[in-house]
């Protein structure tokens, strides 16, 4: 008697881990490489905030074609599930962007 459920409840454990672990993982990177495409030195004009935002959603979208790569058939999934994913991936992106924001010497 471990930690883990046994069988097939260990299972539908594992695969839960695995899908909040990508969008976990997507998000920190679609928030970093959102700053990353904010970030500016100097101010040239540019609005490039809603190209950050379309990488955070291009985020969520890439999850779909992963999937299979780690095991889990998205099919499967109900809309209960995308909408916790997503929600997982947004809040991620915009946790990790704002932590990044102190980092830039314009803030300081």
């Amino acid at each position: 008697m471990g930690l883990l459920p046994e069988g097939d409840e260990r299972e539908e454990y594992m695969r839960g881990i695995k899908k909040t672990l990508l969008s976990t993982l997507l998000g920190i990177l679609s928030g970093a490489l959102s700053f990353e495409l904010t970030w500016s030195q100097e101010a040239d004009g540019l609005i490039r905030e809603p190209f950050a935002l379309m990488l955070i959603l291009f985020a969520i979208w890439l999850q779909g074609p992963l999937f299979p790569y780690i095991g889990v058939d998205p099919s499967e999934f109900d809309s209960k599930d995308w909408l916790f994913l997503g929600f997982m991936t947004v809040t991620f992106a915009i946790t990790t962007w704002t932590l990044l924001i102190p980092v830039n010497p314009i803030y300081r």
